[in-house]
């Protein structure tokens, strides 16, 4: 058995509490630590975690961590082997690690991993940490998996840490190609638009396509870029990731790659690439998000009502609506996501369309595409996905909606059919 852990609920106090300790490190190690990051739980929204504050250090030489440790040494750090306390780390490729000792003898106040340059361990560390924060939805699924692990060993942390390691084993390749999302690479082509796929007399690229060339993940074969927004056949190009396409069945992973203020949603990547990953059944993390939907209105002796649905995951309200999926207009998703969320088979009026777009941080920017409709029935959700619906007056949707963007929506929609000629 392994020592007792226990968990505290997500406090954001730790944040800050991690951002300021981070900053101490930074001026107590000097210019022998290139960086310094706070990882782990406390790092984390929505995630109980142990109260410690966990850190991953980036030495430029052997020295600089040989000297990194005597330092800390000095501000009251100790070696992990001289506590009970390992807090579940693989020590390897060089790596130390230290901790800072509670004065009441409980959980180490802080954890400092020392790794040399360019330290697998450290991008790891620091990939999942920021795909973590990236992605809530993941983030909760492993804040479930903790409470569970420590429901089934409450008195066995080692336990605990290879429960909860097997999941980040699991997650860190997604985690790592995530991370290069939004950044700049340089790809060799090797298959230029126009030129033949070497088993495929059939397949004629309509794209350029080639691998990083100077930007890698060790360990990951088969990577290849997919090269958007260049119409003509080129050698080299540098640009921007935009999105990862996860193959499934050990298929490989492909980055799309475009220039750098180009934007393209997911179901425009799907069109571009379709010509080859028609072969494959994969996922796609991508960086720019376009919904569209409906402000569904009836109009009654008291008024026009606008129907909002509450989303059973967030339990918040807003409109109906969904992603584009690939070949479809903004229209046909539009009626399609109303019929899939309603039940309802609804026709836009003409001479409305509006779009909004915002940023989702960290990294993430959402466009959503709104058109209006009338209907004289009541809908029939999906529990799975919406969990209650209510027509309401345009100052009730002002109260209820959450966010600038659906209130200027439900707005212009008020004002269209206040403006609009009496028929």
């Amino acid at each position: 058995m392994g020592e007792r852990i226990t968990l505290a609920p997500f406090d954001r106090s730790r944040l800050e509490e991690g951002r300021r300790k981070a900053g101490e490190l930074r001026r107590i190690l000097g210019d022998h630590a290139t960086a310094v990051e706070h990882i782990g739980g406390t790092a984390l929204r929505f995630v109980s975690s142990s109260p410690t504050l966990d850190f991953a250090v980036s030495c430029p030489t052997a020295a600089d961590l040989s000297a990194a440790a005597r330092v800390l040494s000095q501000n009251g750090y100790v070696p992990a082997s001289s506590t009970s306390f390992t807090g579940g780390f693989d020590l390897s490729d060089g790596d130390t690690l230290l901790v800072l000792p509670s004065p009441d003898g409980g959980s180490p106040l802080c954890t400092v991993r020392l790794t040399p340059a360019g330290s697998r361990a450290f991008d790891d560390a620091v990939a999942l940490r920021s795909y973590l924060y990236g992605r809530p939805d993941v983030c909760r699924e492993f804040a479930a998996l903790k409470t569970r692990l420590l429901s089934d060993h409450p008195g066995d942390a080692l336990a605990y840490a290879r429960g909860k390691h097997e999941w980040i084993r699991e997650a860190l390749p997604v985690a790592r190609h995530w991370s290069r999302l939004g950044k700049t690479v340089t790809v060799t082509v090797d298959r230029p638009m126009g030129s033949t796929h070497p088993d495929r007399p059939d397949l004629v690229y309509p794209i350029n396509c080639g691998y990083p060339s100077d930007l890698s993940i060790p360990g990951e074969p088969r990577l290849g870029v997919y090269i958007l927004g260049v119409p003509h056949p080129v050698h080299v190009f540098t640009g921007r990731v935009i999105a990862v396409i996860f193959r499934e069945n050990g298929d490989g992973v492909r980055w799309v790659v475009a220039p750098p203020g180009r934007e393209y949603d997911q179901a425009r990547i799907l069109s571009e690439v379709w010509f080859r990953e028609r072969d494959f059944k994969s996922t796609m993390e991508h960086l720019f998000h376009r919904s569209v939907g409906m402000v569904v209105y009836r109009n009654t002796a008291s008024g026009y009502r606008f129907l909002l649905l509450r989303e059973s995951r967030s339990q918040g309200w807003s409109i109906p609506k969904g992603h584009m999926e690939f070949g479809e207009t903004e229209l046909q998703t539009a009626i399609r996501e109303v019929r899939e969320e309603t039940g309802l088979d609804c026709t836009p009026v003409p001479g409305f369309r509006r779009e909004v777009s915002y940023p989702i941080p960290p990294i993430y920017k959402k466009t959503l595409v709104a058109f209006l409709a009338p209907t004289d029935r009541n809908p029939t959700v999906q529990p799975e996905e919406i969990s209650g619906y209510r027509w309401v007056s345009l100052r009730e949707a002002n109260k209820m909606l959450g966010g600038r963007r659906f209130v200027d929506l439900i707005n212009a929609a008020g004002r269209f059919l206040e403006n609009a000629p009496e028929k």
